[in-house]
């Protein structure tokens, strides 16, 4: 999963930044990761519009995903970290890319699954 976000600090390490403004990045989900690549430029959704080295990887592991319940904002959802404290708001350009970002976060956090088909299938019998 890849696709053009913006991000939106609400809180880091517990707190309330000073400045709480938006930032557009190219996202890629990577295995338990999320990879942050900076804009060349003020404009654009495409990956060449971005940098070709990340600027930060984020890991997933622990991490609570949540779609905005927000009706006048469908296209947002929540990333918490409730290790570090951190809490960061992605802005989608849509409500259906918001629902595929949530379920490929989900499905990567095993939040998808139930308690009857565990995630390790190997058996040692």
């Amino acid at each position: 999963m890849q696709g053009c976000l913006r991000r939106k600090t609400i809180l880091k390490d517990g707190r309330k930044p000073a400045v709480a403004s938006w930032q557009r990045y190219w996202v890629q989900l990577w295995a338990n990761s999320l990879v942050f690549y900076l804009p060349k430029a003020f404009k654009g959704t495409e990956r060449t519009d971005y940098r070709r080295e990340p600027c930060k990887v984020t890991p997933t592991t622990g991490c609570l995903v949540s779609l905005s319940d927000n009706p006048m904002h469908p296209d947002i959802f929540h990333i918490r970290d409730p290790i570090k404290s951190n809490l960061y708001k992605f802005k989608a350009c849509s409500r259906e890319e918001a629902q595929s970002w949530f379920s490929a976060l989900q499905e990567t956090l095993g939040l998808g699954q139930d308690a009857d088909n565990p995630a390790n299938l190997i058996s040692f019998e």
